[in-house]
């Protein structure tokens, strides 16, 4: 057959491979989106991209923007992170990376992020500043899509993502972090917008927990009652919702009974084992303060409390109140503190296990 023979470096072949990676990014995009629609993801993706500021019509904006996105363990930062990429992966292609932060260590990040957006199988570095320095320098000129999945503290975020000037024009940086207090850090403060991950509806929470506890086929009519119990004493935490129901699925109308019988009592492993990962993360100080609130001053004013803790020989009972609230542990609502049940209920429970317990409540 006749014809012109182009080369792999042609310009018309390298357009062919754009619009197929476009497509297949698109394909997937439509794919995940009829799964997220269920539980209401939909929306955050709306107002992430919103944040994102992607319009077409912003193309000649060269300015970077970190968004951060903020909520307690188990609320679903992490779905709605992971559905953001996907929907906006086929604007930057090669030049993105999804980061799962962790306990993991802080030069190992380092190495990962370049190598994976440098397409660079070994990345010598030492130390925390020379990869700092490193991804400045490196990244500097490149516009990438970087998301960094569970930051807990100020030197993770600054080993990783320092500052604006990091990263080349109409870069992107996601952050999912549970505490919203590293936003107010000098470097960052007013800088990062910021979108907070709200807990699940009545219908939302409904439909995911008898999605996962119920499946597709025919059950009895009780245990569908029952589903509503449940999610009235979850609440709408996702997490929570969604363990619940993968234990409960298939297992006999006993097993339900005593699973919600526990979530009454405020004694149910699952919901614990939950809380603990963010309690675990507090410091030492902070757990204790947390601890007297869950156990003894859910609705006190916040003078009070301050008082109080200031009576116990706490050295920062303003600051503590502060890092829980930042942790969405506990909420400050027109000077008075409250604890919501879901959280309330585990926080006495940690009390009750303790080894050495130091607080009795009736």
């Amino acid at each position: 057959m006749g014809g012109d023979k182009m080369g792999s470096k042609s310009p018309e072949v390298e357009k062919l491979k754009e619009i197929t990676k476009q497509i297949f990014m698109r394909c997937k995009v439509v794919s995940s989106q009829e799964s997220m629609n269920l539980f209401g993801v939909d929306t955050g993706l709306a107002e992430m991209k919103k944040l994102l500021d992607l319009e077409m019509n912003n193309s000649n904006d060269d300015v970077v923007h970190f968004v951060g996105i903020v909520g307690m363990c188990g609320i679903g930062k992490t779905t709605l992170a992971e559905a953001v990429y996907d929907n906006i992966l086929y604007q930057f292609w090669e030049n993105s990376c999804f980061l799962r932060i962790g306990k993991k260590d802080p030069v190992f990040l380092q190495r990962q992020l370049l190598s994976t957006l440098l397409g660079e199988k070994f990345i010598e570095i030492y130390n925390e500043k020379e990869g700092a320095e490193l991804i400045k320098s490196r990244l500097s000129v490149r516009k990438v899509l970087i998301v960094l999945d569970g930051i807990e503290n100020k030197t993770q975020l600054e080993n990783l993502a320092g500052s604006f000037d990091w990263f080349g024009p109409k870069s992107r940086i996601i952050i999912t972090t549970r505490n919203k207090g590293l936003f107010r850090q000098s470097n960052y403060r007013n800088k990062i917008k910021e979108y907070n991950v709200e807990l699940l509806s009545n219908e939302n929470a409904s439909f995911l927990f008898c999605k996962y506890a119920l499946g597709d086929g025919d059950c009895d009519e009780h245990l569908k009652g029952l589903c509503d119990e449940i999610v009235r004493n979850i609440g709408g935490l996702p997490l929570a919702l969604k363990e619940f129901a993968l234990f409960l699925h298939g297992k006999s109308k006993n097993i339900w009974e005593e699973q919600l019988e526990s979530l009454r009592k405020a004694r149910n492993k699952r919901l614990l084992n939950i809380l603990k990962l963010c309690f675990d993360g507090l410091e030492e100080a902070s757990q204790q303060v947390f601890l007297d609130l869950a156990c003894f001053f859910h609705g006190s004013a916040q003078d009070k409390m301050v008082r109080v803790l200031e009576s116990l020989d706490y050295d920062e009972p303003h600051t503590e109140i502060q890092m829980l609230s930042d942790s969405f542990l506990i909420e400050v609502t027109q000077g008075n503190i409250f604890i919501p049940n879901f959280i309330q209920a585990p926080g006495q429970q940690i009390e009750r296990n303790a080894t050495n317990r130091t607080r009795v409540w009736i």
